[in-house]
């Protein structure tokens, strides 16, 4: 792909972005610059960066004993370099990570949170394309301020940023080498935490390898970031391109499969308040189906009202009936006990008549006047006493008298019976009647109190009607269809960017890929694996290795071959950026205690013949290495080149 070709302009990129995703120009403009896609179609020239001074002072705390010190690396340059110590935790590793502290402008994990609060003073001076730089860093009281100055001449130099503070001594590392190196950033996308961006930061850790190989490229494997770091120092043009819109493309996606995710909760949210507002309307439409229309409680209350007023009315009636017939019924029981006695006087009075007619005095009881013969014959002519001359009934008459008074009793007890049954069946007729009243008055009470709830049953019409408005609102919340996703034409345009730009990049991509690949297996041959034989480096950044004659790959080596194959991967891509006049990377290479991870002492040494060779082969490299025991190093490194501590002593 020729630079300037018609492809390449970002004119023809939006044109051929525009007919894959069906847009127009205008339109495809607009949504580029609003998901914050540009076009990049520029190759990168690499640039070269190269240490040419390291020097730290402070004060630090051995064994509760303060003790300045200061190191002071001068004189450095392209080829191969060393920090040496017979023994471990002599300062070597120290030293790789404060360069990687001011290159970065952040401290990085390795280094220790002591050695970091012992430097009062830092400074780094590198070349870049041929301009001298340096950092100056201070620390006072855990707070770091500092300048970055540019060489003007040999004696000149300028100041071209100031910092504060540790988040403007990293803004400002990431400004300079982002710009100067032309890299970018590097998005991403996390389902928890949104669209993350890696910067120089992230990025310089392909100028690195520490002593954790689980990344092919760089110091973490989150991310894809291997993959994005090997694409953006091959130097590939679109690559920011291709990175930006396939993080717009998971944004979007995660965007939708959160819409998509609240439409399911709404949908069933809607459809319980659906369930819930018929369930309501299903209890209260029931209560009010049990509740009787006013205009029949009204008559039921009017026609039990007038049975009411007519059985009281007859209640009366009776009572004033009943009242005459006790008083009938007092009068037959007098007049029946009058007759009564006077029978009994009758018949007592006969009976003592008897007695004393069995008697027949010869002389009157109380003047002893004797009774003659023509007194005792007048009695029984003219029924006259023959004692007193009083009348004496003759005992026909007194027949007739009992027999008529006999007749009165008989009569008055009669009278007396029918009186007290006329009594006893109003008084019978008058308790039915009550019992009729009372259950009449219960129900007039009942249906007033019904009348009276009418209101209970205007609210419970207003409440249904209520429920029943509220339902249809609810069906009608999920009524509108899904109007689909609200980003489809930003998501049309980014896939197209993606389609459009693959195409681009892949013929460039694959033939750089294959000539690291084929420069890889040559260089793991130097560094003392004669066994790799093939390797296929993908764009992915997983690496198939043909070992022995058997496939397998990078993750499943051995610790000391994946650091040899890490370092023989970042060397390849230098040499063929070198080749191919493209790439990124600036041709330095930091590597920390080779000897840490399995490596035995032949393979240490095939690897360092094999960077020295690297070196020969590409002379604007620069690779550090810091690693045990000296005497190793000394072998094939110029004592010039070396910064040495030997037996228990340290670097600083």
């Amino acid at each position: 792909m020729k630079s300037g070709s018609t492809e390449e302009r970002p004119s023809g990129w939006i044109s051929e972005v525009a007919n894959k995703a069906d847009l127009d120009e205008a339109e495809v403009r607009e949504l580029l610059a609003r998901l914050g896609v540009r076009a990049a179609p520029v190759k990168a020239a690499p640039a070269r960066l190269g240490l040419t001074r390291v020097m730290f002072s402070g004060v630090k705390v051995v064994e509760d004993k303060p003790s300045e010190f200061e190191f002071d690396w001068d004189g450095l340059g392209p080829g191969l370099w060393a920090l040496a110590t017979d023994r471990n935790l002599r300062g070597k590793s120290s030293v790789i990570e404060v360069v990687k502290w001011l290159l970065r402008g952040s401290a990085p994990g390795n280094l220790q949170e002591d050695v970091r609060s012992w430097i009062r003073r830092a400074r780094l001076e590198f070349t870049l394309s041929g301009t001298g730089y340096v950092v100056d860093l201070n620390q006072v009281d855990g707070r770091c301020f500092g300048t970055m100055t540019r060489q003007i001449d040999h004696e000149r130099f300028t100041t071209i940023a100031e910092f504060k503070s540790e988040a403007e001594f990293r803004d400002t590392m990431c400004s300079f080498f982002t710009e100067k190196l032309d890299l970018g950033v590097v998005t991403a996308w996390r389902e928890k935490s949104g669209t993350v961006v890696h910067d120089w930061t992230a990025l310089s850790g392909a100028l690195a390898i520490g002593t954790d190989y689980s990344s092919l490229l760089g110091d973490t494997f989150k991310d894809g970031l291997a993959s994005r770091l090997l694409q953006m120092y091959l130097g590939l043009p679109w690559v920011p391109t291709l990175s930006a819109a396939r993080t717009g493309i998971q944004r979007l996606r995660a965007d939708e499969a959160s819409r998509q995710k609240d439409i399911e909760t709404r949908q069933r949210e809607q459809q319980e308040r659906v369930t819930k507002r018929r369930e309501e309307l299903a209890s209260k439409e029931a209560e009010l189906s049990q509740m009787p229309d006013p205009a029949a409680l009204r008559s039921a209350r009017a026609d039990a009202g007038a049975e009411l007023t007519a059985a009281r009315a007859k209640e009366r009636k009776l009572e004033d009936a009943l009242k005459e017939a006790a008083a009938e019924h007092r009068l037959a029981e007098a007049a029946y006990h009058s007759d009564r006695r006077e029978l009994v006087q009758v018949q007592e009075a006969g009976e003592a008549e008897a007695v004393f007619r069995l008697l027949d005095p010869d002389s009157c009881p109380r003047c002893e006047t004797a009774i003659t013969d023509e007194r005792r014959k007048k009695e029984r002519r003219d029924h006259e006493c023959s004692v007193c001359g009083e009348h004496v009934s003759a005992d026909d008459e007194r027949d007739a008298l009992l027999a008529a008074l006999e007749q009165a009793v008989k009569a008055s007890r009669a009278a007396r019976k029918k009186a007290a049954g006329r009594v006893r069946q109003l008084e019978d007729e008058l308790k039915a009647l009550a019992s009729t009243v009372g259950q009449l008055d219960a129900r007039c009470t009942d249906l007033e109190l019904q009348l009276s709830g009418y209101e209970k049953r205007l609210a419970l019409e207003a409440e249904v009607m209520m429920l029943r408005g509220r339902l249809q609102e609810a069906l009608s919340e999920g009524s509108a269809d899904d109007d689909g996703d609200p980003n489809a034409r930003e998501m049309a345009v980014l896939v197209a960017v993606e389609k459009v730009t693959t195409a681009k990049v892949r013929g460039l991509r694959e033939h750089l890929l294959s000539a690291v690949s084929n420069r890889l297996v040559s260089l793991a041959k130097s560094f003392g694996m004669p066994q790799i034989s093939a390797a296929d480096l993908k764009g992915n950044a997983n690496l198939p290795i043909t070992k022995g004659g058997a496939k397998t790959s990078y993750s499943k080596l051995t610790e000391g071959e994946k650091l040899r194959v890490k370092v023989a991967t970042i060397l390849a891509m230098i040499s063929v950026a070198e080749e191919h006049g493209v790439g990124r990377h600036p041709g330095l290479l930091l590597v920390d205690s080779p000897k840490a991870q399995e490596v035995t002492d032949e393979d240490f040494d095939h690897l360092i013949a094999g960077l020295e060779q690297a070196v020969a082969d590409l002379p604007h490299i620069q690779v550090v290495v810091a690693s045990t025991p000296a005497a190793a190093l000394r072998e094939r490194i110029p004592e010039a080149n070396m910064r040495c501590a030997e037996g228990d002593d340290y670097l600083w």
